[in-house]
């Protein structure tokens, strides 16, 4: 006689399966690079409020997270959930000129605490990879969006899937992709 439960159980297994053999654990989701003009204080502590957004929104997955009443005094504090932070000049995506940025590390436990204290959600750590299939209709064809065409494209959209703490895949556009792939409709 198989318990009426049995089904149930096989469902939940293989949905918890599922997800964790694609979900893959996501490093530096508390790091942030944000562009300054220079090493001082007052613009490390702005770039802190930035930065601590850019995490928050990743970590809580809600992009609205600066209208959150609990959390405009802790913004302006940012400065003190820095774990450490490091300069380095990178080419700016539209001019390609080099600009001044900032990394910020965060405390994890601390970040954590905030969005617990606030009562907002936090996203865990292994999330799935999103694939994108992206399209450009250019010269009246299609082209496929893919690691090795569009890189200016991509690269936004690969900066996009960081800002919110979302592995991104994009097709690598080799002879399977070209041939498993259409932009027809």
């Amino acid at each position: 006689m198989i318990n009426k439960h049995y089904p149930m159980l096989l469902i939940g297994l293989f949905t918890w399966l599922s997800h964790a053999v694609t979900a893959a654990p996501l490093n530096d989701l508390y790091t942030t690079t944000v562009p300054v003009t220079a090493q001082t204080t007052a613009e490390r502590r702005q770039a802190a409020a930035v930065g601590l957004t850019e995490v928050l929104i990743r970590m809580s997955g809600r992009s609205t997270i600066t209208e959150e009443a609990k959390l405009s005094r802790t913004l302006d504090n940012a400065h003190q959930l820095m774990k450490q932070f490091t300069y380095q000049y990178l080419p700016d995506q539209v001019s390609g000129e080099e600009r001044l940025h900032i990394n910020i590390t965060f405390e994890a436990e601390q970040v954590d605490a905030l969005l617990r204290t606030a009562g907002l959600p936090r996203w865990s750590t292994r999330r799935p990879d999103v694939l994108l299939l992206l399209t450009i209709d250019e010269n009246a064809s299609r082209a496929l969006i893919g690691t090795q065409t569009h890189q200016a494209v991509a690269a936004m959209a690969e900066d996009r899937s960081r800002y919110r703490g979302l592995p991104l895949q994009l097709p690598a556009m080799d002879f399977q992709d070209k041939v498993s792939l259409s932009t027809d409709t």
